[in-house]
């Protein structure tokens, strides 16, 4: 996956082009309020199915909230086991701090905020489909984006709910929530995997932060390592609760999100954050496609590691035992460029 493939995508689902030369209207807003939350689920549904080859199985996974009926998107490449790796970001967007602000009529754009997220997710499942050639993978990856994140994360809680009551062997959640803004040195991004309410379900979250800071260093050498946030972490995880990832936490799943240098911290020599200024404003519109892509490409060798490890109970074990010389060749350092790029 490319910087330019991404932003591409990013700045159509974020408003600032038309979506396609075939559907030449604009996304101003994806809040759930405004009428770009509807063309805009229609659209990246439409266009899972385009990467897909037919290789992906996509659905509109339906939930009620504020009066009217939305729709999380999936997308399905079907593995060898129906043991289930998730990528997944948010589909909505907001410019609440901008003020005044009509939901149902004024721009949001989220550029960042979460059209990075989403155009990440479309990028890596563009790539799996090419990677699974006809091999499917051991474990079946589904590629998710969530509606009404902002909303108190209503579309994620739904769908992970919905799972839970269905016993859906999820192994994996891997989240990524604005990953597209940096302007200046160091290319600083973070992990967030606490969850205070269960040693247990954060333990198994940060065995998946560790695996993306081992790969990290293989498939992205430009960024700097990633900062693991914890509930142990000084003053906690300030993720905790946050983002859709919290959803699968609330439901006993392993999870973590990706995101840039949003937060200070995890320690005191930790460098000074940089916050995106235009967080949830009518200005958030810009990103860097190329480190929106470095972020990307690590959740995406992640999340191939554990789709093509062996399904057995103990993955947890396999995890903690591989390290980065031990790695699949899927993410072996003399191959990743040019499977990941």
């Amino acid at each position: 996956m490319t910087g330019a493939v991404l932003q591409d995508r990013a700045e159509r689902y974020g408003g600032k082009r038309p979506m396609s030369a075939a559907a030449p209207d604009v996304i101003a807003s994806r809040h759930i309020f405004h009428a770009g939350n509807e063309a805009a689920t229609k659209f990246v549904a439409q266009e899972f199915q385009s990467v897909g080859q037919g290789k992906l199985i996509v659905r509109l996974h339906k939930f009620t909230h504020a009066g009217r009926q939305l729709y999380n998107v999936e997308a399905e490449l079907a593995g060898a086991s129906p043991e289930l790796v998730l990528v997944t970001a948010h589909l909505d967007s907001t410019a609440a701090f901008s003020t005044p602000y009509d939901a149902a009529h004024d721009p949001a754009p989220g550029v960042d905020d979460d059209a990075s997220g989403m155009a990440a997710v479309m990028s890596i499942a563009e790539r799996f489909v090419a990677l699974s050639g006809n091999a499917p993978p051991n474990r079946t990856i589904r590629f998710v984006l969530f509606n009404a994140e902002e909303h108190g994360l209503v579309g994620s809680k739904a769908y992970a709910r919905q799972q839970k009551l269905m016993n859906a062997p999820i192994v994996a959640v891997f989240q990524m929530d604005m990953v597209g803004y940096n302007r200046l040195l160091p290319r600083a991004w973070e992990i967030h995997a606490g969850y205070s309410a269960s040693q247990d379900v954060e333990q198994r979250s940060l065995l998946l932060a560790k695996l993306l800071q081992r790969v990290s260093a293989v498939v992205a050498p430009q960024l700097d390592a990633p900062q693991v946030y914890t509930s142990a972490t000084p003053e906690g995880d300030p993720a905790e609760g946050r983002s859709d990832h919290a959803s699968f936490h609330a439901c006993g799943y392993a999870a973590c999100v990706a995101s840039e240098d949003f937060f200070g911290g995890p320690e005191p020599a930790s460098p000074a954050a940089e916050a995106n200024p235009n967080y949830h404003k009518k200005d958030d519109t810009f990103i860097d496609g190329d480190f929106a892509a470095d972020i990307a490409r690590v959740l995406a060798a992640g999340a191939w590691v554990t789709a093509k490890a062996s399904v057995a109970p103990d993955f947890a074990n396999q995890l903690t035992a591989r390290g980065a010389s031990s790695m699949p060749r899927e993410v072996d350092t003399r191959r990743t460029n040019a499977r990941f790029v």
